[in-house]
């Protein structure tokens, strides 16, 4: 009997457990256990994410190493990358004097809005076993004034739908009186609206998700901005996703 194991979704440690079943009365069943431990081809130390955390305008940084694990890996490099939340971060890599290492810091910009962000830094590197390495990024903002929930997950949405899914976020300010003064999306599939704004600081906003009927099915994510006239915390994002799906049938 051959056993085959996949770890392509494996990280770290594993263990499988398989039961054959057999026509001896004796031992009816016997039971193999595999069992190892998966070794990224290229390792990210000390932690393979991201979280930049902290009040705005305070400087938020974080390094991070890039090692080959394959001795054989002697022309490593990275070559260039990518980051979805570009707007919130700078980020810039070297190379290492020592064992074919490569650093990449990342750094929260001054002006990022405050809110829950999540992205993905994608590297393109020169290796033997591979060519991209992806670093999960959270931008945490804690300003003066925030939104709940910070993030919105639409869940599934088919193109075309006629209503649009619209959740309800609660934006407040800890002793801070405020008033939203406009909304801004970088994603057409999204709109929002201040609905409630009797308060002068607290304010009830829609935020709606319609992808039109030509929308390409796959996930998306926008960033849904609110700006205030607060000059401490003049704006407040909100981070929204969905995966789309093909328009419906018959509509």
């Amino acid at each position: 009997m051959r056993v085959r194991v996949t770890v392509r979704k494996v990280a770290g440690h594993f263990r499988k457990r398989v039961v054959v079943h057999c026509d001896d009365p004796a031992r009816p069943t016997v039971e193999l256990v595999v069992a190892g431990r998966r070794v990224p081809w290229v390792a990210v130390l000390p932690q393979p994410y991201i979280v930049l955390d902290g009040p705005p305008g305070v400087p938020r940084r974080a390094t991070r190493l890039l090692a080959p694990t394959d001795p054989a890996d002697t022309a490593f490099a990275v070559t260039g990358g990518e980051c979805d939340v570009g707007d919130l971060v700078t980020w810039a890599v070297e190379p290492v004097d020592s064992a074919r290492a490569w650093r990449v810091t990342v750094e929260r910009r001054p002006d990022a809005p405050s809110g829950l962000s999540f992205g993905t830094l994608r590297l393109q590197t020169r290796a033997v076993h591979g060519r991209r390495v992806e670093i999960p990024v959270r931008v945490v903002t804690r300003g003066a004034i925030s939104a709940r929930p910070a993030s919105i997950d639409f869940g599934v949405v088919p193109a075309g739908v006629e209503r649009p899914v619209e959740r309800a976020v609660i934006v407040g300010g800890r002793g801070v009186p405020f008033r939203v003064l406009e909304v801004r999306c970088d994603d057409p599939a999204f709109t929002a609206t201040v609905a409630e704004s009797a308060s002068p600081g607290r304010a009830r906003v829609i935020v709606a998700c319609q992808p039109g009927r030509g929308a390409r099915p796959g996930r998306r994510r926008a960033r849904v901005v609110l700006v205030t006239d607060d000059a401490v915390t003049p704006r407040v994002a909100v981070d929204v996703r969905v995966r789309v799906t093909r328009p419906r049938r018959g509509r």
